[in-house]
């Protein structure tokens, strides 16, 4: 008997040791021991703003900026609070954004706007695509409470509308956080987790299982294109819309796949290790990405539960050719603004480039100058 209880002890212990070991080392991939240091572009101001600006997309010619607002909070205390897109000028961002999606704009009831994306057709029409969750709570993987809204736009300033035209759902849609526009019917969107049960959520997250994928609809059909990914968030294409950009949370990558613009299918071209949580991508007209990131994932999901526990904030700008630089241009540890999620890039009325940063629960947007950086001169002779 005492040999039975000494070596069940032993095996208890063991087992306790490994348990540690595996929570160190997820807390260590999720970024909690990361050391961080405040990094400014330069001049940034707070801008009050509807709550939960967790994306942002950029008509450049017409100059207003596209918000993807949702109390995510008032949401997760299990009461349904209907969010909205709101206009904002981008050569003001202080005015008070304009609700887009009111009376008149066809937008369904059940509506909690996540990621949006824009698209412009070569004769200058423009579609506006809605990640939208029609339940309240933090995550519901019954794919017929998630959806795609496909909007179009019609005017510019004070005539700028939407109007809604058609609900895309499908099983293999079961947790949609962003999507990207190919066409004025159809995207490309991120899942950003495989399991349904709350079990397999929980072991999903916990042991950072890959099980998050890429989905296609070509405008008839939802169809898988990438697999095996972990926590894919942020998504979006390159201006000749070769290159399709997927970030992933959990894994921390930011991977490039090249698109067969025929059939949609992807192939990775290349991939990196960035060390954060990144979240959305928005692609500059230069090309450059720019991705809103959570470096500590734990302090995330404090802050979700809790608006007085903050969560650290991160911009990075990374130039997408083979070999290109990553900048981190923004890093504050909550106190200016908390959770970032997304950053756009633009250049003001008066030739300053700035950006706007949305994050994913408070009810404010950054607004910063930054130089950009000169462009290679041609090699000397």
């Amino acid at each position: 008997m005492r040999r039975f209880l000494k070596w069940t002890l032993i095996v208890l212990v063991v087992v306790l040791v490994m348990g540690a070991i595996q929570v160190f080392r997820r807390l260590e991939e999720l970024g909690q021991f990361t050391t961080l240091e405040k990094v400014s572009p330069g001049q940034c101001r707070v801008v009050a703003a509807p709550p939960g600006i967790e994306d942002i997309q950029i008509d450049h010619a017409a100059r207003v900026a596209f918000l993807s607002s949702d109390d995510r909070r008032a949401n997760m205390s299990g009461a349904f609070v209907p969010g909205a897109i709101y206009a904002l000028p981008i050569d003001a961002p202080d005015d008070k954004p304009r609700l887009l999606t009111g009376a008149g704009s066809g937008t369904p009831a059940k509506f909690r706007p996540h990621g949006i994306s824009l698209y412009t057709a070569p004769d200058g029409a423009r579609t506006l695509m809605v990640v939208n969750h029609l339940t309240a709570g933090s995550l519901d993987t019954d794919w017929q409470a998630n959806a795609v809204e496909i909007f179009d736009v019609t005017g510019e300033g004070a005539t700028l509308a939407l109007r809604h035209r058609r609900t895309v759902s499908a099983p293999e849609m079961s947790a949609p956080n962003d999507l990207v526009a190919v066409s004025p019917d159809s995207f490309y969107v991120t899942n950003m987790v495989g399991s349904i049960s709350d079990l397999g959520l929980g072991l999903e997250m916990f042991l950072n299982l890959k099980r998050s994928a890429v989905l296609y609809f070509d405008g008839a059909n939802m169809t898988r294109v990438v697999e095996g990914l972990s926590y894919a968030n942020g998504i979006n294409v390159s201006n000749d819309g070769k290159t399709v950009y997927v970030a992933e949370s959990g894994g921390r990558r930011l991977s490039a796949y090249a698109r067969d613009v025929a059939t949609g299918a992807l192939s990775l071209a290349q991939d990196g290790f960035f060390g954060t949580g990144l979240d959305n991508i928005d692609v500059a007209p230069d090309g450059a990405l720019w991705i809103g990131a959570h470096p500590r994932m734990v302090d995330f999901l404090y802050h979700a539960q809790d608006p007085s526990k903050l969560s650290p904030s991160q911009i990075l700008r990374v130039e997408p050719q083979a070999g290109g630089a990553a900048r981190t241009l923004y890093t504050d540890m909550g106190g200016e603004i908390s959770a970032v999620s997304v950053a756009v890039e633009y250049k003001g009325a008066d030739g300053v480039t700035r950006f706007l940063a949305g994050a994913v629960f408070e009810p404010k947007l950054l607004a910063c100058d930054w130089t950009a950086p000169t462009p290679p001169g041609p090699p000397a002779e």
